[in-house]
Parts: C-alpha cells; sequence; structure tokens
C-alpha cells in the first residue's frame, strides 16, 4: 500500500522545505509504480494508449524537510471514463498527514483520441473497494 520516498536537497525550495511543485513529481513517480505493479504497462503499450493526466488537486498540510522519509499511500478506481486516485504522504515515524492529493486520468492514443478504458483494465477495477497500491518500498 505503499511508496516510500526521502527528501533530497534540490528539492527544498528557499524555505529550506520541499516545494510544492515537487509533489507531483513524487505523485508521478507513484503514478507509474502503479500501473507497472499491477502490469498494465504492456496492455497500454501494445494498445499505444497513455494514461494522461488531465487534472491534479493537492493540499498541502504540513512541511517535509531535508532528509524526511515520508510514504505515499495510494488507492486508485474509476469514475465514468476516468482513472482516479487518492493519495496520502505520511512522514515515517508519525501519524500526522503531510499532503493529500486526487488524481484524475484519462487513456489518450497518440493521435490525441480519448478512449474507454479497456474491459481487461476495467475488469481490475471491477471490486466495490478501490484497488490499494504501492505494496511495498
Amino acid at each position: 500500500n505503499q511508496c516510500w520516498f526521502e527528501v533530497q536537497g534540490h528539492e527544498l525550495d528557499s524555505f529550506k522545505h520541499v516545494n510544492n511543485s515537487v509533489y507531483l513529481n513524487y505523485l508521478e513517480t507513484v503514478r507509474w509504480n502503479f500501473f507497472r505493479e499491477f502490469s498494465m504497462m504492456e496492455d497500454l503499450e501494445r494498445e499505444k494508449l497513455y494514461p494522461v493526466v488531465i487534472e491534479v488537486n493537492v493540499k498541502y498540510i504540513k512541511e517535509l524537510r531535508l532528509f524526511d522519509r515520508f510514504v505515499i499511500n495510494s488507492r486508485y478506481w474509476i469514475e465514468s471514463n476516468y482513472i482516479v486516485s487518492d493519495h496520502k504522504a505520511v512522514c515515517e515515524g508519525q501519524k500526522t498527514t503531510m499532503m493529500k492529493a486526487k488524481v484524475k486520468m484519462l487513456l489518450v492514443s497518440e493521435d490525441r483520441i480519448v478512449y474507454d478504458i479497456p474491459p481487461h483494465i476495467r475488469e481490475m477495477f471491477s471490486a466495490e473497494e478501490p484497488v490499494i497500491a504501492h505494496k511495498g518500498e
């Protein structure tokens, strides 16, 4: 259920905490790990479909600082034709949530045409509970 990170010096802003834009990079890492973990990359490449982020909503709650280790826990589900995920970053050894985010994606072809989610991928999300991703470090 987790993807671990450690804050690096190049990710800091002038206030010596993680720059807000860096969280988008963390979320991208989490997103690609999800597609790899659930073996969707091969299917999408074969069908020449690409998961494109169309909306991100991030709530910054508490600062992350240099060398903080933190985990991002993620859940994925389907809403209409969107793959949706929510994420929560928690600093190691604390119960404090540092950041929350919600991401919406569509599957888009090389020609920039939006496609329906293929049935075999949709089936992965058919359970009543969201798909919990990132099973380890």
